[in-house]
């Protein structure tokens, strides 16, 4: 993470670019009306979980797969003699 390369840019178009490459500021098509990045900070005087609410590495594996075997059933080996 760094300043001059903030997280946001994932929701502000024109973070690469200039600002009038996408619709004119006014403009109802326009979904980031802010030219301001606003950086986040956290001062936890206790321990807390960065990414408190993200699911556990270990899951997340098993539901991938999961769905992608509910999809294509023959690329599962569940139930299958070796």
């Amino acid at each position: 993470m760094s300043e001059a390369l903030p997280l946001v840019t994932a929701v502000q178009p024109y973070a690469w670019g200039s600002p009038s490459a996408g619709p004119p500021p006014g403009d109802p098509a326009r979904t980031c009306k802010d030219p301001f990045h606003k950086p986040e900070m956290v001062c936890a005087p206790t321990g807390f979980h960065g990414l408190c609410g993200f699911r556990a590495p270990g899951d997340v594996p098993r539901l991938v797969l999961g769905s992608v075997y509910r999809a294509v059933p023959c690329l599962s080996t569940e139930g299958r003699q070796a």
